[in-house]
């Protein structure tokens, strides 16, 4: 399988790097063979096929205020500007990866130090290819961005101010509007972990997950509003 062919080195690096402390050579490593892993990525699910879609319309600047009415403009211009580079989709994964990994660079070689606690990074790697990779990296350019816009901002939430973490959201909601969720991150991170703590995050986690299930069903209700939004604001719901 394609996966097990980059899982396998990989693995390898993570023991080697919980063998020999202190030496880096096997995180680089590893983060290049999730670099290729996922730039070497090629037609993975229906969200592949959208994508391209996406990047055959955006070529046309008539199509330009019909995708911005539909998708986030960080997205739309993005993808405007690689189309400008070349008519390969390839590039577009190629280039979204590399920011994916230069993120991942920056976040976790960084994290030990941070918190000042032993750190393999590159067993952090590997369990992020395994739980993120072909769910995120592999497929949706637009949340994997998102992700690396936010990633090496959470590591340093404790010396991030509110207002910057705000502005780092707004910038990754630009890709993908899921980011503005992160907002509530902030205050959870930065309070005194108590049982009381706990338990209130879990009921606020349910009332919020019944909130985001009938959400759909309150939009329809908004008349006032035009079409257009209520079908964007629908499809973002749904």
């Amino acid at each position: 399988m394609y996966w097990i062919a980059f899982f396998i080195p990989m693995f390898v690096s993570a023991c080697l790097a919980q063998s020999f402390r202190g030496v880096r050579a096997f995180f680089y490593i590893s983060l290049l063979f999730y670099f290729l892993a996922f730039a070497g990525n090629f037609y993975n699910g229906i969200d592949w096929i959208h994508y391209i879609s996406i990047f055959n319309q955006v070529g046309d600047l008539t199509n330009i205020s019909v995708l911005l009415s539909r998708y986030e403009p960080f997205f739309v211009m993005y993808t405007a500007l690689v189309k400008m580079l070349s008519d390969n989709y390839q590039l577009l994964v190629i280039i979204t990866t590399l920011i994916t990994a230069l993120s991942l660079y920056k976040a976790l070689r960084n994290w030990g130090d941070e918190y000042d606690a032993p750190f393999n990074s590159a067993y952090a790697l590997l369990l992020l290819y395994l739980m993120l990779g072909f769910s995120l990296q592999g497929e949706q350019i637009r949340q994997s961005i998102a992700f690396a816009i936010l990633l090496p901002v959470l590591c340093y939430i404790n010396r991030v101010s509110f207002g910057k973490w705000v502005l780092c959201v707004m910038i990754g909601s630009g890709f993908h509007v899921s980011a503005l969720i992160m907002v509530f991150v902030y205050p959870i991170l930065k309070s005194e972990k108590t049982q009381k703590v706990y338990l209130a995050l879990i009921l606020l986690s349910i009332c919020f997950a019944l909130f985001l299930w009938s959400l759909p069903k309150f939009i329809h209700l908004l008349w006032f509003l035009p079409g257009i939004i209520v079908a964007k604001m629908s499809i973002y719901a749904e």
